[in-house]
């Protein structure tokens, strides 16, 4: 005889009843389809109205104080920025999450608590990074293309005609020195294109690590603008307007679409110290961001996304004073 329990027995028909298929019975029951995540998350404030202006307030005088600090750095160490620039972002990060009225429920819809959601979302983190680079290099290289294509047609039609007849009273002359190329075909200054699309590279330039001691400390600034910016704007921010929008009666796609920009339009004005164009890309940023966010349900694809995007630039212009520099001094 087998230990193994047996189902519990069909229902007996009630009389008049069609008889019950026992297959049918304990057939399994299909699992309904989780609503979308714009049906799960009840589009309520989940803090105060005064908090939002405390913090939007904090946000600029965060703003300022960056655009004025950023201005002076210099080329000596880092250290002591790096460390400052963690604790005020840390700090800030806390004066956000203390209003909130259920934080427990916050962070479980952030970020979770199961490592598998954390290693799915890393690696959905590092598409959506490789989508906006790739955006960005064939942008470049369009703009780069255009510009030289524009900078040839401009000498070609600038370019006074040349004779190749020599006549007895004009003897030839050999040139002794090189003939410099024209200014539109000179080779291209990177700070000057760049300062050209309203970009400032001085200021981070003057901010990337330059040792590697500052740039292991990059990495603790890569993650701690990852998870406490990810969490002050797509987290706090971007629910903060959806619940006000969709209190005056707008739809939800309205809502959405008009919160995440509205939200990425403050992300971009922090970054208003590397100029119009680095402002613009970093609004830009923001509403990736915070699609990928209200798409997932989750920060965890973002903050990971944020992390590579900070990391690889300082790794990169690390590279940069490392290689490059002692090429050009």
């Amino acid at each position: 005889m087998s230990d193994a329990p047996h189902p519990p027995p069909a229902p007996s028909p009630v009389h008049g009843s069609p008889p019950v298929d026992d297959h049918a019975y304990y057939a399994p029951r299909p699992v309904a389809a989780a609503p979308p995540f714009e049906a799960q998350e009840p589009l309520a404030p989940i803090a105060p109205w005064w908090h939002t202006v405390a913090v939007l307030l904090l946000l600029t005088a965060w703003a300022t104080l960056s655009g004025a600090r950023h201005r002076s750095y210099d080329d000596g160490s880092h250290v002591a920025t790096y460390i400052s620039q963690m604790m005020l972002s840390w700090m800030l990060f806390g004066s956000v999450i203390a209003g909130i009225s259920d934080r427990g429920l916050f962070f479980s819809r952030t970020v979770g608590n199961k490592l598998r959601q954390w290693r799915g979302d890393a690696l959905r983190g590092l598409v959506v990074y490789a989508g906006i680079y790739g955006t960005a290099v064939c942008l470049a290289l369009l703009f780069g293309v255009a510009g030289l294509a524009w900078q040839m047609t401009h000498h070609a039609s600038t370019a006074p005609p040349t004779s190749t007849a020599r006549t007895a009273d004009a003897p030839s002359r050999t040139p002794t020195t090189p003939v410099p190329p024209p200014p539109s075909m000179a080779t291209p200054d990177p700070i000057k294109q760049l300062k050209a699309l309203r970009f400032d590279p001085k200021t981070v330039l003057a901010l990337a690590p330059r040792t590697p001691f500052e740039l292991l400390l990059w990495i603790g600034i890569s993650l701690t603008a990852g998870f406490s910016e990810e969490h002050i704007f797509r987290g706090y921010l971007l629910k903060q307007a959806r619940a006000y929008t969709t209190a005056w009666g707008m739809s939800p796609r309205l809502t959405t679409v008009l919160s995440v920009v509205v939200v990425a339009l403050i992300f971009g004005s922090l970054h208003v110290y590397e100029g119009v164009g680095g402002a613009l890309m970093v609004t830009f940023l923001g509403i990736v961001y915070g699609f990928v966010a209200v798409k997932l349900g989750s920060l965890r694809a973002v903050i990971a996304a944020h992390f590579l995007q900070d990391f690889i630039a300082g790794f990169m212009l690390f590279l940069f004073h490392t290689f490059y520099a002692k090429l050009l001094g």
